[in-house]
């Protein structure tokens, strides 16, 4: 996995790759593994270093989250720029996941959502 990841009060964070998104196609796995390799029930998915968020990374999100949920795995979406949440208003209709600007915010609203 090229992407990075770190635990914070016991929610794993993962700074998401933008490549590794789109190319590996075992990405959605590979979290599930880590996230059970740690024993954990929280994910933060940080998107803060995409150069900017499409509709095919939308796409991309919705399904690793769908896994997450299945597997019992509260995640929230962070780090998508104002920029590119103003653009994906007009391509997306909405968005199936939970988001907010920063990590912090991220993992100390995702063990207080339903």
């Amino acid at each position: 996995m090229i992407s990075t990841n770190s635990i914070s009060n016991g929610v794993l964070v993962v700074n998401i790759d933008e490549d590794e998104l789109h190319s590996d196609e075992n990405f959605a796995i590979e979290c599930l593994k880590l996230i059970t390799k740690h024993s954990l029930y929280y994910m933060v998915l940080n998107v803060d270093k995409f150069k900017t968020v499409q509709k095919d990374d939308i796409l991309k999100l919705e399904k690793l989250i769908k896994l997450l949920s299945v597997n019992n795995i509260k995640s929230m979406v962070c780090g998508i720029d104002l920029n590119s949440i103003l653009v994906l208003l007009h391509f997306v209709e909405n968005f199936n996941f939970n988001s907010t600007l920063d990590v912090q915010r991220a993992v100390d609203e995702i063990k207080n959502k339903n």
